[in-house]
C-alpha cells in the first residue's frame, strides 16, 4: 500500500528539518523527490513551500535551511517569500546568501525591496 502523500510530506519535511552537513544525504532525498513530483503537482508544490518555509522560520540547522533554500530555488518561493526575506537580516552571512538564491531564478518586487532594505542594515567591512 502505497503512503498517502501528506504523510511523505510531512516525513521528507522531519528529515530535511534534522539535517546536518556530513549526514546522509537520505535526509535530504526524500524531498527532492517530493519537489520532482510537484512540477505536476500545484497543490503538492504549495504545500511543500508552506514546510519549506516552516523550516527557514524554525531553529533548524543551517544544513537544513540551505537545503530548504536550495529546494525553493528549484520550486520557486512563491508563499514562502516572506519565510525567504526574514533570512536577509540573519546574523549568519551563510543564511542570507541562501536566501538570495533561493529567488534568483524568479526574481520579485517584494524581495528586491526587502534585500534593499536589508543592504542598509549591513555592517563590518
Amino acid at each position: 500500500m502505497a503512503t498517502p502523500l501528506k504523510q511523505r510530506v510531512s516525513e521528507a519535511a522531519a528529515s530535511l528539518r534534522g539535517y546536518e552537513f556530513g549526514k546522509p544525504a537520505a535526509d535530504v532525498a526524500g524531498f527532492e523527490r517530493l519537489v520532482a513530483e510537484a512540477h505536476q503537482n500545484p497543490g503538492l508544490a504549495r504545500q511543500l513551500r508552506q514546510e519549506l518555509a516552516g523550516i527557514l522560520r524554525s531553529d533548524a540547522t543551517l544544513a537544513a535551511k540551505q537545503a530548504a533554500c536550495k529546494q525553493l530555488w528549484i520550486l520557486g518561493p512563491g508563499e514562502a517569500l516572506p519565510a525567504i526575506v526574514g533570512l536577509l537580516d540573519s546574523k549568519d552571512p551563510r543564511l542570507a546568501e541562501a536566501a538570495f538564491l533561493a529567488v534568483a531564478r524568479t526574481p520579485s518586487p517584494e524581495f528586491d525591496v526587502a534585500l534593499r532594505n536589508a543592504l542598509t542594515r549591513l555592517q563590518g567591512p
